[in-house]
């Protein structure tokens, strides 16, 4: 979609690295605020948020403040996520299946977790911290690593398009095959 407007493509790329360092910058800014407002040992031992230990600091504000981005920052994330699973498994059909088939097989595997999230609830085995540490450890590495290592040899290769604006070392074998195994390495050292 950009490209067509961007042939150069370097307005995705500048726009790519500035909301990466964006976000990279306000986690660095939250933990350094979460590790100056509290004591280590209250975070040593703890198996859920800081949002109790802040609020028991800053008074019912945080506590409204924090409610309030968890249930906007999992409503958005669930969104797209729901979107993305369903356009995917309906790519996977063929074409010439109704669009009742594919809308229902499309919707599938979104039921499919909302049962096993609410049957998890219900039975008292979710864990809110321990679902986003697992996105955090293995979905951060995949997503902001190895896929778009593969993606990049990939479209390098058998690419339809090719943009104006191409840094190309980070083709080169010896670089991507680096980054491509550090971010390896980096899902076996939280697997160990």
């Amino acid at each position: 979609l950009v490209l067509p407007r961007d042939p150069s493509g370097r307005s995705l790329l500048i726009g790519s690295i500035v909301g990466l360092a964006a976000a990279a910058i306000l986690s660095c800014l939250w933990v350094f605020a979460v590790n100056g407002a509290l004591a280590p040992a209250t975070l040593a031992g703890e198996r859920g948020t800081a949002l109790p230990h802040l609020a028991d600091l800053g008074g019912p504000a945080v506590d409204f403040a924090g409610a309030l981005f968890a249930v906007l920052a999992m409503g958005m994330g669930s969104i797209a996520m729901s979107l993305a699973l369903f356009y995917h498994v309906r790519e996977w059909l063929p074409a010439d299946v109704g669009h009742r088939v594919r809308f229902a097989t499309g919707l599938a595997p979104i039921v499919a977790l909302f049962v096993l999230v609410e049957w998890l609830l219900v039975t008292d085995r979710a864990s809110f911290t321990a679902a986003i540490a697992f996105v955090n450890a293995i979905t951060g590495p995949v997503l902001s690593g190895i896929f778009p290592i593969l993606l990049l040899a990939a479209s390098r290769r058998k690419g339809e398009y090719v943009p104006g604006t191409m840094w190309r070392f980070v083709n080169h074998p010896v670089i991507a095959g680096a980054l491509y195994a550090f971010f390896v390495a980096v899902l076996f050292l939280y697997g160990f």
